[in-house]
């Protein structure tokens, strides 16, 4: 076998140094890693991050033209003209930068959600829409309407838990003894008769309850 040849085919060599590559990586075939001085193309970025420094001290010299700094090698100038485009993509309102508009967009939406505010308590919401269901907090407006009864609600969803009051459906389980709710927040209380959690504490004597009616019946009782 010839010496300039290998078990997979011709070895082609940079002209300026002796690193070679087979017929896979050639002289003239763009891989992506790619020798800016003489066109001689790798296979892996550390191939050519590792040639490039048999050029260094050569006179081409790649230049910032934002800056001036210069690169012995185009990859690294790529590199460095990246940090320029960081800066550009900056959020006018409070000065942040980011590496793409993209992230960029994603971040102005964070302002955005702090102009959702209700002007009559100060409350902000991440969309327009849960504005508007609070604000019939203060409003009183009701405009869901069961079919059933005719029991009227300020937002979809609570229209949904009272049907449950006509159909019997209870789809929150308990996991302990198998007891289902309505609610979810009927399990959760349900749930504190196993665990001994009594989050309810009378301020006048200090007993605690599980839920919040029996603190209010107790505080009745003693005329706390």
């Amino acid at each position: 076998m010839d010496g300039d040849e290998s078990p997979r085919g011709l070895w082609f060599t940079c002209e300026r140094s002796d690193d070679a590559a087979t017929d896979s990586c050639a002289v003239g075939r763009s891989t992506g890693f790619d020798c800016d001085v003489y066109g001689f193309a790798f296979l892996w970025s550390s191939q050519i991050d590792e040639h490039m420094w048999t050029h260094a001290g050569e006179e081409t010299w790649y230049v910032c033209e934002t800056c001036g700094d210069s690169f012995s090698n185009n990859c690294d100038l790529s590199r460095h003209v990246l940090t320029h485009e960081m800066r550009r993509c900056v959020c006018a309102t409070c000065g942040e930068t980011f590496s793409n508009n993209c992230d960029l967009d994603r971040h102005v939406l964070t302002h955005e959600v702090r102009r959702c505010v209700c002007e009559t308590c100060g409350k902000a919401f991440s969309q327009v829409g849960g504005l508007c269901r609070h604000m019939r907090t203060h409003t009183g407006e009701k405009p869901f309407a069961c079919e059933t009864c005719g029991m009227v609600f300020s937002d979809p969803s609570s229209v949904s838990r009272h049907m449950r009051i006509h159909t019997g459906e209870k789809p929150h389980a308990c996991e302990t003894c198998g007891k289902a709710f309505a609610r979810a927040y009927s399990l959760e209380l349900h749930i504190r008769t196993h665990s001994n959690d009594k989050a309810f504490v009378c301020d006048a004597c200090g007993k605690a309850f599980t839920t919040s009616s029996s603190l209010k019946t107790h505080q009745r009782v003693k005329l706390h």
